[in-house]
């Protein structure tokens, strides 16, 4: 059916720029556009075919109106053939108004419905059933996760939405990355997993449980778990049992990836090697078993222990002390059983082809030695426990000297007081060591000795001699004879002095003892012999030669048995020893060394020095040092005593004056750095009043105190280090000197060095500075009238416009490449502008022209003035008037005054000026000069350098002609 609806719209068409809404209530209808109108040709435009709208609504996941869901899906939604779509109800939907909403509702069924606004009919509803089944999650918990293996993890299922009952709903694979593990059902919730690792690190591994719920919705949790190595401890011993001590070598048998051992040797011992060696002890009574315990440790710290058990016999110790080991035949040796432990057995073997089994604790034996040489026998004991087959063994050496017989005869077996009796040694060959006891208190140790015998009883005294003859090795025998001496006599006599000086006196004292009955004096000069018997003597000896004498003075005494003593005493007489010395000086410095010179006469043949501080010397002419350390001066009394030979002294002395003592010492804050390098040196010189600072680098400086001292050292060089010695020389009071020398270290650095093509001058003045610096890479140059430069070779103009000398201080810093700095610091000086001027009040005048001149000159001193070259000086600015002639009487002219203005510091100024003297005018004429009235005077003009004239006649007359003629009445 054709229903041409647009033609029948008023106006017979489609109207411009309007909406038209064309509506059908068959089941298809047909639509064409014409282009065009009634009075225009028709133009085809479209033509298509439309069926009834009704449109629709499905789940996009099943193309169908319902769809079941886990939970934590989603959902889309999708309706069709509509101009607006609105959902309902809006729960969980991303957008209730679009055609294509997501919904992602809880667990449960929902019913969504759609309606549709539709153009060509009206509006119309769908619905769609979504339903979600319960949440399922897959979770777990392990009691480790960081294990060695091999070790077992429990493991704790806590997965919840899950039917546990049911084998297929619970999943687990151990080993989430190797493709070959197998899966394992376990529906219990807590349950035990071993894991291993035989490789040589760690291993993780991805541990997943998969669940399912009824719906068939899925969840999956992973966790790794760490497995750290195998390892297998192990080990191996030579032995497992031994008498004590045992030594057990420990071979390390482990396996797999370790590192690290710890031993327990179950006697509180321990170590950490690998195969270690270890030593058992086992001091009781019974048997002693000891649990050994090795840990081997990986890198991952694993461990595996092994143990074992080492049994240990009891302590067994064979042990004998000796009261000597050695001695002389017969030796008798004690012995003293300290064996310990438990012994069964004892057996004694003595060297000397005896033996014993006794137990005793102490007993003795006896060695017999009849050779001529040292027999050495050995003592072993061996001590056993046959239980276990322990034994231990001692064995100690003894040496047996060879004996020896001491015997011997003498010469004679009586005499008087004084009895010599020579000893003949008949002891055995091998006695080598001789004691005689002459039974008087006499002894020697010589083989065949000659020994004086004394009586000083009255009575017959018997002497017994004892000979002890000992060998090399101390053993000794004994013998003994009788010597008989008659009572002794004695000769004896005290003189106060045996030498001396002639005329010599000497006292004699009588001190001879006995029954003597008779006496002899014999002087020994020649004199009368005397037999005075008394207790005190005197005798005078003379020398009148110049060598001594010596006079033997001699005492005969004499008893009834005709025992008779001589004394005889050598009395020397000698010429007088003179004592005298010099010395080349006697007082000085600490340490004073002091020589002397011997000027004794020579009688004097040996000499003793006494110098007063505890020293001495027997040199002929010595020299000493005598020292002082005290902070005073001190004096030594030196003496010089002069003997003879035979003993005769004289004594000279002398005063040494040692001044007080005095050490130079010093230290300083620092010992090296960059120049200039500035140190201060503190003084710590003990004894000192003045003191001598030489600096090492040409400077020095003389102080009277201990102050601090500042010094700065500068290194000129740029490449080599600069070691200078500073010495410190110290004096005290008395002028003595002490010397410290330690060295001051000054790196090289830069040097900062310019000149200036000139340092001084008037203002303004232009200084070219040349950069003589050394060592420096850059350069700041500080003008010291706020301007700078950084270049090398800067040049600067100074002004000063101030009335006094500018003093301007131009710093060059010099850096080099260690940032060491030196700095140079030249004045440069500026003197005060200087202005010359003057003025004059006329420049031009007739001549003579008085010209007045107003110096003002500014910061002059001397004023030099040349007027047309005639020179005027002075120091005044006073106005100056000079005249100007010109004595032409035609032409101008022109003078020059030049003014020269020279200031105190010699700088100077100049100007010129130049004024205009007109040419000179000298009036002069001739006339009479009387005569009759009316006298008519011809006046004859003679000026000179005038053009205009001007008389006046003197009565009242006047005239400007050249030569004019008057007449006066």
């Amino acid at each position: 059916m054709r229903i041409n609806y647009l033609s029948m719209l008023p106006g017979g068409g489609v109207p411009q720029d309007e909406v038209v809404k064309i509506t059908n209530s068959a089941s298809v209808f047909h639509l064409g556009l014409i282009e065009g109108g009634s009075t225009t040709g028709c133009k085809y435009g479209y033509f298509s075919d439309y069926a009834e709208s009704r449109g629709s609504v499905i789940v996009v996941e099943t193309g169908s109106q319902s769809i079941f869901r886990c939970f934590g899906d989603t959902a889309q939604l999708r309706a069709t053939g509509g101009l607006t779509y609105t959902w309902t109800p809006f729960d969980y939907l991303s957008d209730p108004f679009i055609a294509d909403p997501l919904v992602a509702p809880p667990p449960g069924v929902y019913n969504y419905t759609v309606t549709l606004t539709r153009p060509c009919f009206p509006d119309t509803s769908f619905t769609v059933i979504v339903g979600i089944a319960p949440e399922v999650e897959a979770y777990f918990e392990m009691d480790k996760w960081y294990i060695c293996a091999p070790d077992t993890v429990t493991i704790d299922n806590q997965s919840f939405g899950v039917d546990m009952s049911d084998t297929l709903n619970t999943q687990w694979d151990f080993d989430l990355d190797d493709p070959f593990n197998g899966y394992v059902y376990d529906t219990n919730a807590v349950f035990q997993h071993v894991f291993t690792n035989t490789t040589d690190s760690i291993q993780q591994k991805t541990i997943q449980l998969i669940v399912w719920n009824q719906q068939g919705c899925i969840d999956e949790f992973q966790r790794d778990i760490m497995i750290r190595p195998e390892i297998t401890g192990g080990f191996t011993t030579d032995v497992t049992d031994g008498c004590h001590p045992v030594t057990v070598n420990f071979t390390n048998t482990s396996t797999g990836n370790t590192d690290r051992y710890k031993w327990t040797f179950g006697d509180g011992n321990s170590s950490n090697a690998a195969s270690p060696v270890h030593t058992y002890y086992n001091i009781g009574m019974a048997d002693s078993i000891y649990h050994v315990e090795m840990v081997a440790i990986s890198p991952f710290y694993c461990t595996d222990t092994v143990e074992t058990d080492i049994s240990v016999y009891p302590y067994l110790e064979a042990d004998f002390a000796i009261d000597t080991f050695q001695g002389c035949s017969p030796l008798i040796i004690g012995i003293d059983n300290n064996s310990a432990g438990y012994i069964e057995e004892y057996e004694w073997t003595f060297g000397d082809g005896t033996s014993s089994d006794t137990s005793a604790s102490s007993f003795t034996h006896t060695y017999i030695n009849t050779t001529s040489s040292t027999i050495q026998r050995t003592i072993q004991l061996v001590v056993k426990n046959n239980t276990r087959g322990c034994s231990d063994t001692i064995s100690r050496i003894i040496s047996v000297f060879p004996e020896v017989t001491a015997d011997f005869t003498q010469d004679t077996t009586v005499g008087c007081h004084g009895l010599e009796v020579n000893f003949t040694n008949q002891s055995s060959s091998i006695a080598t060591l001789f004691d005689w006891d002459f039974g008087d208190g006499g002894s020697s140790t010589v083989q065949d000795p000659l020994h004086l015998f004394e009586n000083m009883t009255l009575l017959n005294v018997d002497y017994t001699v004892r000979l002890v003859s000992t060998t090399p090795n101390l053993c000794r025998d004994t013998s003994y004879q009788t010597i008989r001496i008659h009572p002794y006599i004695l000769a004896d006599f005290s003189v106060n002095d045996f030498q001396g000086c002639a005329p010599f006196e000497i006292t004699l004292e009588n001190a001879s003892e006995g029954a003597i009955s008779q006496y002899e004096w014999d002087w020994g000069d020649g004199s009368p012999t005397s037999s005075s018997s008394g207790a005190t003597l005197t005798h005078v000896y003379q020398n009148s030669g110049s060598a001594p004498v010596i006079n033997p003075l001699q005492l005969v005494v004499e008893n009834a048995d005709g025992c008779s003593d001589t004394l005889i005493r050598d009395i020397t007489v000698f010429p007088v020893v003179v004592s005298q010395f010099t010395q080349d000086i006697t007082e000085g410095c600490n340490p004073l060394d002091v020589q002397f010179t011997n000027q004794s006469n020579s009688v004097a043949t040996s000499f003793m020095w006494e110098f007063g501080d505890g020293g001495s010397s027997s040199d002929v002419n010595p020299t000493h040092e005598f020292q002082n350390l005290d902070s005073v001066n001190v004096t030594y009394n030196t003496r010089l005593i002069a003997y003879s030979d035979q003993n005769c002294t004289d004594t000279s002395d002398v005063d040494i004056d040692v001044y007080s003592y005095l050490k130079a010492d010093f230290t300083m804050d620092q010992a090296s750095n960059c120049t200039p390098f500035n140190t201060t040196f503190t003084n710590s010189s003990v004894g000192g009043v003045r003191y001598h600072w030489d600096f090492g680098d040409g400077n020095d400086i003389t102080v009277l105190n201990k102050n601090q001292i500042a010094h700065q050292y500068n290194n000129p060089s740029l490449a080599t280090t600069a070691t200078y010695e500073v010495v410190l020389t110290a004096w005290n009071a008395d002028s003595c000197m002490s010397e410290l020398r330690r060295d001051v270290i000054v790196y090289p650095i830069v040097n900062a060095n310019f000149s200036a093509n000139v340092t001084d001058g008037c203002h303004p003045l232009t200084v070219q500075f040349t950069n003589n610096s050394t060592g420096a890479s850059t350069y700041n140059w500080d003008f010291g009238n706020g301007q700078s430069s950084d270049e090398e070779n800067p040049t600067m103009i100074f002004e000063n416009f101030r009335l006094n000398d500018t003093t301007f201080n131009v710093q060059l810093v010099s850096t080099n490449s260690q940032s060491c700095t030196d700095t140079l610091t030249v004045p440069v000086l500026v003197h005060p502008f200087v202005d010359a001027d003057f003025t004059i009040e006329y420049t031009s005048q007739c001549t003579p022209f008085d010209v007045t001149i107003n110096n003002s000159s500014i910061n002059g001193q001397q004023y030099s003035w040349s007027f047309n070259g005639t020179p005027y000086t002075t120091t005044s600015t006073d106005p100056i008037t000079r005249q100007f002639q010109n004595n032409d009487y035609t032409n101008s002219e022109t003078f020059t005054i030049d003014l020269l203005v020279t200031s105190p510091q010699g700088c100077t100024s100049s100007l010129s000026r130049e004024i205009k003297v007109f040419h000179k005018v000298e009036a002069s004429f001739t006339s009479i000069t009387e005569g009759c009235h009316p006298l008519i005077v011809d006046f004859t003009n003679n000026s000179q350098g005038g053009d205009e004239y001007n008389w006046e006649f003197g009565d009242n007359g006047s005239s400007i002609v050249e030569s004019p003629v008057h007449t006066y009445t």
